[in-house]
C-alpha cells in the first residue's frame, strides 16, 4: 500500500528527466566480467547472465526526437497565400450543373477584380464543361524566394470538375492573409500532363530533360481532386522582405514537468546536453530528407531548432511536426553518461564512452530514494521511507586512470594490453528478507570504478531492479557521476522493481 502512495510523486523530486521513453537498442551491448553465480529471488536467478540482460552499456542510443522537445511549446510559422481562379478551355473535364453556374459567376466576379478583359471573356465558350473553378494554396514560402521567382502552388478543384490539365488561365494573383499580391499568373495555359511514355514539355512546347520534375502533377485524397503547379505563379516585383518571409517550425528542446495537483508547469528542464544539439541537428537534417521531407534544419541557441521546409511540399506545417516527432536520432553522449530504463523489459541501459561510467566518489544506497519526503496522495501526511532489502556501502578506493593509450586498461581488439586502470571499490553490502533480517552480506574489493561493472556485480549479489534505480540516483545526487537520468516517472512501476523481474535477455 505504501508503495502506491507514493509511487508517482516520489519520483518527480528526484529524478532529471532526459526522455520519455527508450527503445530497445539493436547493438550489441557491451560484455563485462563474468562474477559468479547468486541467489535465486522471485523465482530469478541473479547470474552472470540475468546481470548482463539487465544492466547494458552502449556507446551511442537512438531516440525519439519528441523525448527533448516540449510538443506543447512548438510554434508553426506559417505565411500562407490564396487566392480564387477558373480555369477556361477545358475539353468536357470541367464543371457541371450547379457548380458550372458557380463558376460562370465566380468568374464574371474575377473579371471586376482582377481586370480581366470583359470582351475577351465573352468570347470564352462557358458551356456546361469547358470551365471549372479553383483555388489556390501556397506550398510555403520558398527560402530563396525573390521577385521573378516561380512559387509552387496547390491547384485544389472546388466544383465536380475532373481533369484542368491544358486549361487556360487569365492573369490571376494569390495573396497573403493582410490582402498583399505576393505572387501571379501572368496568364497562359497549364500545362498539359502527358500520355504515359510522353515527354513533358514547357509552356513553348519544348521537351524537357529526362527527370525533370512534371510542372503539372495531379493528386487525389480523400476525393479531393487537386494538384502540384510547379511553375506559372511568379513573386511580383512589389514584394517585400516581410512578404518573403519562409515558414518555420520553432523546436523547444526542454520538457515540462507538471504539478499533477495544479495542472502547472513546475518545472521546465533541458534534457539535451549542448554539446549534442549540433549533432541532433545533422540527425533530424538526414532523417527528414530519408523521408523526402526537404528542410533546412539549424540550431538556434542552445535550446532550440529551426526547421525550415524548402522547395515543393505537399505538407502542412502540422504534418511536417507530426512527422518530426516521430523521428528517431542517434545520441552519441560525450561528456556525460546517460542511464535509462526500459520500463517494459526491467532493463537499464548506460549509454556513453566508457570513461565517463567511472565513479569518482563513494556512496550509501539504504534508504529507497524514491520513497524520501514522500506524502501519502490521499492524506498529506509524510510517508515513512522505504529501507530496501538489498543495502550496500560503495567506497572509491582509487580512481580510474588514464594510460597514455587512453583506454583506462580496458582491452580492445587493437591493444589487447593496454595502460592505465578502472580503479578500485569497496563493496560491503547485505541482503534482507521481508523480515529485515540478513540473508547474505559481504565485504569485497572490485577491480573497477565503472558503475556498469559495479551494478552488475552487486545484482549477482541479490541486488533487484528497484535498488539497481537507485543506485543509480545516489551517484547522481554525491556528484559521483556525470549522468542524465532518463526514466519516465509516469511508467516505473516501483512494486513490480520490488519483484526483482530482470529484462528477458
Amino acid at each position: 500500500m505504501m508503495l502506491r502512495n507514493f509511487q508517482l510523486l516520489a519520483i518527480l523530486s528526484f529524478i532529471v528527466l532526459a526522455a520519455c521513453a527508450t527503445t530497445p537498442p539493436k547493438d550489441k551491448p557491451e560484455p563485462g566480467p563474468e562474477p559468479t553465480d547468486g541467489p535465486t529471488i522471485g523465482g530469478i536467478k541473479h547470474d552472470a547472465k540475468t546481470a548482463e540482460q539487465f544492466i547494458r552499456r552502449y556507446e551511442q542510443l537512438r531516440v525519439g526526437l519528441v523525448n527533448y522537445i516540449e510538443p506543447r511549446n512548438v510554434k508553426l510559422n506559417g505565411h500562407e497565400l490564396s487566392g480564387d481562379g477558373v480555369v477556361f478551355r477545358l475539353n468536357l473535364t470541367g464543371d457541371n450543373g450547379a457548380f458550372h453556374k458557380a463558376a460562370v459567376d465566380l468568374a464574371v466576379e474575377l473579371m471586376e477584380k482582377n481586370g480581366w478583359d470583359e470582351v475577351q471573356l465573352q468570347e470564352e465558350n462557358s458551356a456546361v464543361g469547358h470551365l471549372a473553378s479553383v483555388k489556390f494554396e501556397s506550398l510555403g514560402m520558398p527560402v530563396d524566394a525573390h521577385p521573378g521567382a516561380h512559387m509552387p502552388v496547390r491547384v485544389v478543384l472546388v466544383g465536380d470538375a475532373t481533369d484542368i490539365s491544358g486549361g487556360y488561365m487569365y492573369p490571376t494573383p494569390i495573396r497573403n492573409s493582410a490582402g498583399r499580391t505576393v505572387a501571379y499568373f501572368r496568364g497562359g495555359y497549364l500545362p498539359h500532363i502527358p500520355e504515359p511514355g510522353e515527354p513533358w514539355r514547357d509552356s513553348e512546347g519544348k521537351e524537357l530533360p529526362p527527370g525533370t520534375l512534371p510542372l503539372l502533377e495531379k493528386r487525389e485524397t480523400a476525393g479531393r481532386i487537386g494538384y502540384i503547379l510547379r511553375e506559372g505563379f511568379q513573386i511580383t516585383s512589389s514584394a517585400s522582405a516581410d512578404d518573403l518571409i519562409a515558414d518555420t517550425i520553432e523546436l523547444p528542446l526542454s520538457r515540462d514537468i507538471i504539478d499533477e495537483a495544479t495542472g502547472q508547469v513546475k518545472e521546465t528542464i533541458y534534457p539535451l546536453s549542448v554539446e549534442l544539439v549540433p549533432e541532433v541537428v545533422k540527425e533530424l537534417d538526414k532523417e527528414l530528407a530519408a523521408a523526402n521531407i526537404p528542410c533546412r534544419v539549424r540550431a538556434d541557441g542552445p535550446h532550440k531548432i529551426i526547421v525550415t521546409p524548402t522547395g515543393v511540399r505537399e505538407m502542412s506545417l502540422r504534418q511536417i511536426q507530426d512527422a518530426i516527432e516521430n523521428v528517431k536520432v542517434t545520441i552519441r553522449p560525450r561528456s556525460n553518461v546517460i542511464i535509462m530504463f526500459d520500463e517494459e523489459l526491467y532493463r537499464v541501459a548506460i549509454y556513453g564512452p566508457g570513461a565517463k561510467r567511472f565513479l569518482i566518489s563513494s556512496l550509501n544506497l539504504v534508504i529507497d530514494p524514491f520513497s524520501e519526503n514522500a506524502v501519502d496522495r490521499e492524506t498529506g501526511r509524510p510517508v515513512k521511507p522505504y529501507p530496501l532489502p538489498f543495502r550496500v556501502r560503495c567506497e572509491v578506493v582509487k580512481r580510474a586512470e588514464r594510460g597514455t593509450s587512453g583506454l583506462y586498461g580496458v582491452p580492445t581488439p587493437g591493444n589487447p594490453d593496454p595502460d592505465g586502470n578502472k580503479g578500485e571499490v569497496r563493496l560491503a553490502w547485505s541482503l534482507r528478507n521481508d523480515a529485515g533480517n540478513v540473508i547474505s552480506e559481504g565485504d569485497e574489493t572490485l577491480p573497477s570504478t565503472d558503475i556498469s561493472d559495479i551494478l552488475r556485480h552487486l545484482w549477482v549479489r541479490g541486488m533487484g531492479p528497484r535498488e539497481v534505480l537507485g543506485f543509480c540516483v545516489r551517484a547522481k545526487e554525491a556528484f559521483a557521476l556525470a549522468a542524465d537520468l532518463g526514466f519516465n516517472y509516469r511508467k516505473v512501476d516501483l512494486a513490480k522493481l520490488a519483484a526483482g523481474n530482470p529484462g528477458d535477455g
